[in-house]
């Protein structure tokens, strides 16, 4: 009977080392396919999240427009709060409280109704303490100016060079360079002046190290506390429930966007800003560009501001951490960029 060949030690490490490298190598291809593919979901889920996201932020975008007085408040006056305390003076910054003029409304500073006042300054100069009409508080009236209407800001042109006024910069050389802001919060108001909506980035994990964010949002409604038909004071929607207070109104807290506060997620303390975006995305950025720098609507003889208020949306996503840690390596990261007009074509109504 013939004996059967055996393989020697020699050919069995050849073979376990060739089926080794084999193994190797395929194990390397289906783990990159698999990493791949991985890349690859978590590009289409960041794209299809991201995008519903900017649909959303543009919707409300086509239905408001720029909340030029909140800015200017915030920008130019110092106001750090969301209530605006001082709403009405960007607009009174295109006309002069203490003239001889008035509207021609039938109000009482129409100067062609028999038995109002005789025009603003009338109306004003018998006091410095009135807050009735909002014209009066403005806070560098010009006694010495003629002219109530140069739909130009400032009202009158001998306090500045007209290039270094606009609703975010003031008196400074450097304003006439400005054609759009940059800004990290979004503040828009509807057609009728009584609705803001506040977008910003908040800390999401309710630590100050945390990395991750949502971008969140509230809404404010307008308060008529003089009874003159214009909204003066803002207060949350019914919507949101806000921990700060003014003039007996519920605000959102000045600093409720910053990681300090984010802590107190951690203890259950609800924000004023509910966030839209989901718990799996972290937004890494968001800002916008605000153009023009004057609203179009009051400054009209500002040839630079006769264009339609746009926003440009500039924002960032990855997944958050949870949500990315089921991938193999670094979660991809995505920038996004859409440009939206405003959808409001008039004045907003913001001072008497």
């Amino acid at each position: 009977m013939k004996k059967r060949p055996a393989f020697t030690i020699a050919e069995m490490m050849i073979t376990l080392t060739i089926f080794t490298i084999i193994s190797g190598v395929a194990m390397n291809v289906l783990y990159n396919s698999m990493r791949t593919s991985k890349k690859v979901q978590a590009q289409v889920f960041l794209y299809t999240e991201a995008q519903a996201l900017m649909d959303q932020i543009g919707r409300v975008i086509e239905r408001n427009t720029i909340d030029y007085e909140a800015y200017y408040l915030r920008e130019v006056q110092g106001e750090r709060g969301w209530e605006t305390r001082s709403y009405g003076y960007y607009g009174q910054s295109f006309i002069d409280p203490t003239s001889t003029g008035g509207p021609d409304d039938g109000g009482p500073y129409d100067l062609n109704s028999p038995g109002d006042s005789d025009g603003y300054g009338t109306f004003c100069s018998g006091s410095t303490t009135l807050s009735f009409p909002d014209e009066c508080t403005y806070p560098f009236a010009d006694s010495t100016s003629a002219d109530i209407n140069q739909a130009m800001h400032p009202y009158d042109s001998t306090i500045g060079d007209i290039d270094d006024w606009n609703a975010f910069c003031e008196d400074d050389s450097s304003c006439s360079s400005l054609e759009n802001q940059i800004k990290d919060v979004l503040i828009l108001i509807n057609t009728d002046g009584d609705e803001r909506t506040i977008f910003g980035l908040e800390d999401a994990d309710g630590t100050a190290s945390g990395t991750d964010n949502y971008l969140s949002k509230v809404v404010m409604v307008g308060v008529d506390t003089d009874g003159d038909g214009i909204e003066d004071e803002w207060s949350c929607s019914s919507r949101y429930s806000c921990n700060g207070t003014y003039a007996g109104n519920t605000v959102p807290k000045t600093n409720d966007l910053t990681h300090i506060t984010g802590k107190e997620r951690s203890t259950g303390v609800q924000h004023d800003f509910m966030p839209i975006s989901p718990s799996s995305l972290s937004i890494t950025e968001f800002y916008v560009i605000l153009g023009p720098v004057e609203d179009p609507y009051r400054a009209i003889n500002e040839p630079d501001s006769q264009v339609q208020p746009h926003i440009t949306i500039v924002m960032t996503v990855t997944l958050s951490e949870a949500y990315g840690s089921r991938l193999l390596g670094n979660p991809p990261s995505i920038t996004f960029q859409r440009t939206v007009s405003t959808g409001v074509y008039s004045e907003v109504t913001s001072y008497e």
